[in-house]
């Protein structure tokens, strides 16, 4: 009876240890796995908005003339009466709004971008002529860039995941305003020439540019784009003394752009 008590208490006390000894061990930790950070990528659509400076390529407007007998606006462009060519810069302000996509494998980043952009882009010159061989005249003439878009192709490379350089080309249209008038009160019978040509343009672009993601999906952008739309021409036209004469002014709808841009990518 004695050895089972003892027993029974020895057991008790080994159980009894065991219990702190483990009450002592402290409980496992779980710790979630490291996850890698998302790594950064241009492709997707974007839209955002721009703003910049637009000035002409071609700061002149060219002057042709016709005659069917002498004394017209032909032999008074001739005769130094009209200016051969009047300059005209039609720079200003320009913004607008864009929407692209782009697919990217590696470093390098291609895509499609279109934009439509509003133009201040205005100007206009009078010149007054007093030749002895012909009445005062006076030539003016005015031009007006309202609007641009284009549709392009963007084929650009990473120097790091967040900073793109790229090429961009492809269409441009836009609609170009071109009016010439031509005013001599002396002649015979008295001159007032007047016409305006207002026409949607097409024609082609090039450029370049550095856009920089700021965040996920916000990015930054400045750009260069030389556009050509072609040529404009407008012409007026005389009659005197049973002959008809006109005059032709002719302009290069070509000019630069620089513009910075907000993109937001979903």
């Amino acid at each position: 009876m004695r050895k089972f008590l003892l027993s029974g208490t020895v057991l008790c006390t080994v159980i009894g240890a065991g219990s702190a000894m483990a009450a002592d061990i402290p409980a496992p930790v779980y710790k979630e796995p490291m996850l890698a950070p998302p790594v950064f990528t241009w492709a997707g659509f974007y839209i955002g908005a721009n703003a910049g400076y637009a000035w002409s390529g071609s700061n002149s407007v060219n002057m042709t003339g016709t005659d069917t007998g002498g004394g017209g606006l032909g032999s008074a462009l001739a005769g130094g009466g009209i200016p051969a060519s009047i300059g005209l810069s039609a720079d200003g302000f320009i913004g607008g709004i864009q929407l692209g996509y782009n697919w990217q494998f590696g470093q390098w980043v291609y895509g499609l971008e279109t934009d439509i952009q509003w133009v201040d882009g205005e100007d206009s010159a009078t010149v007054r002529t007093n030749v002895p061989a012909f009445f005062p005249i006076r030539t003016s003439v005015s031009r007006e860039l309202s609007w641009l878009g284009t549709l392009r192709a963007r084929l650009g490379v990473t120097f790091t995941p967040t900073v793109l350089a790229y090429v961009t080309g492809g269409l441009a249209y836009g609609e170009h305003e071109l009016a010439l008038s031509v005013v001599a009160p002396a002649a015979a019978p008295p001159m007032n020439s007047r016409a305006t040509s207002r026409e949607t343009l097409v024609g082609w672009t090039v450029g370049g540019g550095l856009e920089w993601a700021l965040w996920e999906n916000w990015s930054v952008k400045a750009e260069y784009l030389y556009y050509d739309l072609g040529d404009h021409d407008v012409t007026v036209g005389y009659a005197y003394g049973g002959n008809t004469s006109s005059l032709t002014a002719r302009s290069d709808v070509t000019g630069h752009i620089v513009r910075a841009g907000l993109n937001y990518r979903f």
